[in-house]
């Protein structure tokens, strides 16, 4: 097996850093956001703060929770 693989130059880690994610994402350009999640996550709410921070900074954000969780 043979494949290259690469990756961002740049990680974030920050403690509650969701929380934040709009901000940097809108220094680099973004202008919208796209999650893919599985519904057991959405519907425990571990994306609350993530999702606030978008709304709250005016990102258009669509959620793709169709996802079979393994």
């Amino acid at each position: 097996m043979q494949f290259d693989f690469h990756t961002t130059k740049s990680i974030f880690l920050q403690r509650g850093g969701s929380a934040n994610l709009a901000k940097l994402i809108q220094e680099r350009g973004g202008k919208s956001v796209l999650i893919v999640t599985d519904p057991g996550v959405l519907s425990a709410g571990l994306l609350e703060k993530t999702l606030s921070g978008f709304k709250s900074a005016g990102l258009p954000l669509q959620i793709f929770s169709d996802v079979q969780a393994d």
